[in-house]
């Protein structure tokens, strides 16, 4: 497997999803994905271990792009496990082969998704049972911007990867943080929650449910902290500067967020978001630094 080393190669950011009990040799199956772009098939009950410079003991090795995602899994109408990744911004659905062999054989790739933030999302998957062709992949694209910061719902056909609908479903202004958003999927309806609110669509007019309808909730009390999205430009001690995208420089207090060990490591250069208190000469007091996403496309608005 892959070494936990400072290239940030690990699987927080993806997973394991372990597979129903599947026929054949090995019934105890599961995925993993993660950071380094790779989706490992492996068998729960011999995993194999980890050999330094290889190779992997593990049943397979396949290609997905990184992954701050989840694997799903549905049962196709032939009766067969499928496994759907979505590392790299594109849904890949992978039959599962059991014998005489196991391994994943990949069946359809979706169009990118138009998803900011690291590569990647969440899926469900709906269908009819096992009714042919009644299977639907749903996914929820992050934003691209800060404002107005959409996500978009999206519904694949697993069969071909082709699109069969995209509406937005919402926002996400934290655009910093990846919006692990995943439809669920009931009575013929899709709910998608997002930042204070919940948008549930439903079937077309042909069936007697809604087009498509809202639900917002109750506006959440207004934070009473700065915040400011900015590149660090200068560090001496307890004292930083940080650039704003508009070009303005900001004096940082740090001692608060570092004694509170609520600061990430510092470096110049660095995109960092400042929350804390700003004093009447205009310091900010941080409280909090968190990382920042490189594009500032993606910072979340100044208050």
């Amino acid at each position: 497997m892959v070494p936990l080393d400072e290239a940030d190669n690990d699987f927080g950011s993806g997973g394991v999803m372990l597979l129903p009990y599947q026929p054949g040799p090995r019934p105890r199956l599961a995925t993993a994905a993660g950071k380094v772009g790779q989706m490992f098939l492996l068998d729960r009950d011999h995993l194999g271990g980890y050999n330094p410079g290889g190779p992997n003991n593990v049943l397979g090795t396949f290609n997905i792009g990184g992954c701050w995602c989840g694997q799903s899994y549905f049962l196709g109408s032939d009766g067969v496990g499928r496994v759907v990744s979505s590392g790299g911004n594109n849904a890949i659905v992978w039959k599962l082969q059991t014998s005489p062999t196991v391994t994943l054989a990949k069946e359809s790739t979706s169009a990118a998704l138009s998803s900011g933030q690291d590569p990647g999302f969440l899926t469900s998957v709906s269908s009819s049972g096992q009714i042919a062709d009644s299977a639907i992949v749903w996914a929820v694209a992050r934003p691209t911007n800060s404002n107005p910061a959409d996500v978009t719902l999206y519904a694949i056909n697993p069969n071909n990867g082709a699109t069969l609908f995209s509406g937005t479903a919402g926002t996400w202004p934290n655009v910093n943080g990846n919006a692990n958003l995943v439809p669920v999927v009931a009575n013929g309806r899709v709910y998608v929650a997002s930042f204070k609110r919940l948008t549930i669509f439903g079937l077309g007019q042909t069936i007697p449910f809604p087009a498509i309808t809202e639900r917002v909730a109750v506006a959440l009390t207004a934070p009473t902290s700065n915040a400011i999205s900015g590149t660090v430009s200068s560090i001496n001690g307890a004292q930083a500067v940080l650039t704003t995208r508009t070009g303005n420089t900001v004096q940082i207090d740090l001692t608060k967020a570092q004694q509170a060990n609520q600061s990430v490591p510092l470096a110049v250069g660095s995109p960092v978001i400042v929350s804390g208190t700003k004093d009447a000469s205009g310091v900010m007091h941080a409280e909090t630094i968190t990382h920042a996403k490189p594009d500032p496309a993606l910072w979340p608005a100044d208050r």
